[in-house]
């Protein structure tokens, strides 16, 4: 809707206050898409740390199965 629809102003001030609210609702329209980003963006960060303590927790059982392989082919060594 035009804004001399609403309020009788002159023509130059109404095609300034339109381009105005224009730029306004782009700007909002940026603001909502960035925060999508931003939750899509925590919602990765998220599921990363809990893959990389999965890892983490492989890896410690990966070092323990190890340890305890070394420590069985010295034994059967003897």
């Amino acid at each position: 809707m035009e804004v001399t629809a609403i309020f009788p102003v002159h023509k130059a001030v109404a095609e300034l206050l339109t381009a105005q609210s224009q730029k306004i609702v782009a700007q909002i329209e940026e603001i909502a898409i960035l925060k999508q980003t931003i939750a899509t963006n925590e919602a990765g960060i998220k599921r990363l740390g809990c893959e990389n303590f999965a890892l983490g927790a492989e890896k410690e059982y990966a070092e323990i199965e190890l340890q305890s392989a070394t420590e069985r082919i010295a034994m059967l060594e003897r």
